[in-house]
């Protein structure tokens, strides 16, 4: 018998391979996958047609984030390299993950147990109209952003930017927003539980700029957009600026408040 020990470090794949594609069935890992994002992300998760491979590879035609019963985001043509041995200890060690959020691009990796989770994701190219959620704040535009998110139990940190984008003028928290006149954007978010620190936020334009600074606790917002019209602009404008008038500081200074729930 001792002269065929020698096989067994090769059969060890083989077994691996056959414990994934017989014993470990599809819907036991939808469910460890919803299960575990719904109770990290304190959202509803929702993934649709998951399959996988034998290669511990799965597929889902996607998977979407809902508040309530509110669509926040959806993934589309969702794919997953996974570490099969971590699903014996109920961890799901996602490696390689990639998608797409209408015509843009996911990529990144995800660690998820009961007890603790971290990603890493990167996206390029967001179409701001394929965000459900953005309609809440009555934000609309064209062209897209990137950035990126790292996160460890519910603490971490979000980058984005955009140039060359094209958004209409909005209402957020009752509050009209300029947002026609910027055409590059970026921000800094530094997150915790039920808490976002915006540590930068800044938007540009030829002929005004703008930033917003504060925090959004348990879902309400407590932040202020300042405001930096150039004379030129203030004084083609000054039908819309009027309206704003109450949060002028100063000549060429507006500090609007932005205060309520996070719709």
């Amino acid at each position: 018998m001792k002269r065929y020990w020698f096989a067994a470090p090769l059969l060890l794949p083989l077994i691996v391979i056959l414990i994934w594609s017989i014993a470990i069935p599809t819907n036991v890992i939808e469910r460890l996958l919803e299960d575990n994002l719904s109770r990290s992300l304190n959202l509803r998760v929702r993934v649709e047609d998951l399959k996988k491979d034998i290669l511990f590879g799965l597929e889902a035609d996607s998977l979407t984030l809902y508040r309530d019963d509110r669509t926040i985001i959806k993934i589309d043509d969702l794919k997953l390299r996974i570490n099969p041995l971590t699903l014996i200890t109920g961890t799901l060690d996602v490696y390689s993950i990639k998608g797409n959020l209408g015509s843009g691009k996911l990529k990144g990796n995800l660690s998820i147990s009961s007890s603790s989770y971290k990603a890493h994701i990167e996206a390029s190219n967001i179409d701001i109209a394929t965000i459900p959620y953005m309609s809440g704040f009555s934000l609309k535009g064209t062209d897209s952003f990137s950035g990126n998110l790292k996160i460890k139990d519910g603490k971490g940190e979000a980058r984005f930017w955009s140039n060359n984008v094209v958004l209409d003028n909005a209402f957020i928290a009752g509050v009209a927003l300029p947002l026609k006149a910027f055409n590059d954007i970026k921000g800094a978010l530094d997150l915790s539980p039920g808490y976002v620190d915006v540590k930068s936020f800044s938007f540009e334009g030829s002929e005004l700029s703008a930033r917003i600074k504060g925090t959004v606790k348990a879902g309400t917002m407590d932040m202020v957009m300042e405001v930096m019209p150039k004379a030129s602009y203030l004084n083609e404008n000054s039908i819309f600026f009027s309206l704003l008038n109450q949060y002028k500081v100063s000549p060429g200074y507006y500090a609007i408040p932005i205060k309520g729930p996070l719709s």
